[in-house]
């Protein structure tokens, strides 16, 4: 057999090329190499923990949320998770993470210092209350 299907009809200007089969080598077995010991439990905890410690533990009334009611039902872990959410970043990390997190870093300490005023050609809620209504422009 030429390994050409008849049934597939050869289209006029092409040739059939002829293929070699695959010429495989036999490798020479590797020594079986010795498992690696388990690590201690106390390895992994110290491992585990440093990848933590960026973030810091809620409180225990915080994480008491957690295991109580249902996400569904606005208790269990979506009450913690906006819970977590008032807390600005200074109060859950050690330290800032990214470089957007550095910008504002202690920004709280740093805008307590600074007299503040609203701005002068900025957005007042007077337009938005009297313009727009719930179902769109008047």
């Amino acid at each position: 057999s030429s390994g050409i299907n008849a049934e597939w009809p050869l289209r006029p200007g092409r040739k059939i090329i002829q293929v070699q089969p695959l010429q495989t080598k036999k490798l020479p077995a590797q020594p079986a190499k010795e498992p690696a010991p388990a690590p201690r439990p106390a390895q992994t905890a110290g491992k585990a923990q440093k990848a933590l410690s960026e973030m810091r533990v809620a409180s225990p009334s915080t994480r008491r949320i957690l295991y109580t009611g249902l996400s569904a039902e606005g208790d269990g872990r979506k009450a913690y998770l906006l819970q977590r959410k008032i807390k600005g970043p200074e109060e859950k990390f050690e330290y800032p993470l990214t470089s957007a997190l550095e910008v504002g870093w202690k920004i709280r300490e740093v805008s307590s210092d600074i007299e503040s005023k609203p701005a002068q050609f900025g957005r007042s809620r007077i337009v938005q209350d009297t313009f727009y209504r719930t179902n769109g422009v008047l």
